[in-house]
């Protein structure tokens, strides 16, 4: 532990060096890395082989680039096939059914442990009331969600505030977790208490990212200027 003297001594040698004053009015108001980024040298951007690809896809401030990444391998086989300029797929449709189904499958994992007898004291309860619910995932668990849900294009169910910044709504529906823990456990229906649960986080999400569409109209103009509609899909 740092006692007084070694604060004392660290302060005095601070101060000791007049550069710091200087260093600290400038490092205050600037990103560093711009700081040491030498302008001279220049990168070559000329590459031998070159994906062809439409626009760029932002994923704001979100842990989800894993459902970008996948999507937009998709999109480009929609553009191809309709002829189009350009065209995104919905990445908040997939972030939607993908909170609910890891909110669902953590309720069941707490069930399962609080059955067998496992309190907020074992490791893995713990660490799953802890950690919770967040942004990450892979290419199978995509694959999985699209095959279950189906995608929808982007104008169809497009971003939200909070859709594009997750950290709320992730500890939102991390203290709705925590708090289902503490009525099942004590609970001799835990089935009307998952229900119960279950509901909450739809209607949270419902409420945050927008009602999810059970049917819509595809439309759009192909690059020969043509106008199309495929009326009444389903995102499957």
């Amino acid at each position: 532990m740092l006692k007084k003297e070694d604060l004392k001594k660290l302060k005095n040698n601070y101060k000791k060096d007049s550069n710091n004053e200087i260093r600290e009015r400038m490092f205050k108001k600037v990103q560093l890395v711009s700081l040491i980024s030498d302008n001279k040298i220049t990168l070559d951007i000329n590459f031998n082989y070159e994906v062809e690809t439409h626009g760029i896809t932002n994923q704001l401030d979100s842990g989800r680039c894993w459902i970008f990444g996948g999507l937009n391998i998709l999109r480009e086989e929609i553009i191809k096939k309709c002829n189009l300029d350009n065209f995104e797929l919905s990445e908040s449709y997939i972030s939607f059914y993908d909170k609910l189904e890891k909110f669902n499958y953590l309720v069941e994992k707490i069930i399962e442990l609080v059955n067998n007898g496992k309190n907020s004291y074992d490791e893995y309860l713990s660490s799953i009331l802890s950690i919770g619910i967040d942004d990450g995932g892979y290419y199978s668990n995509l694959a999985e969600l699209i095959n279950k849900y189906g995608i929808v294009p982007k104008n169809i169910y497009p971003e939200t505030y909070q859709s594009s910044n997750t950290s709320e709504i992730n500890q939102i529906l991390n203290r709705l977790l925590r708090k289902f823990y503490l009525e099942v456990k004590d609970s001799n229906k835990m089935d009307k208490v998952k229900e119960k649960y279950i509901n909450y986080s739809y209607k949270i999400l419902s409420n945050t990212f927008g009602e999810i569409i059970d049917k819509f109209n595809f439309e759009f103009i192909d690059k020969n200027g043509t106008y199309h509609i495929e009326k009444n899909l389903t995102p499957i």
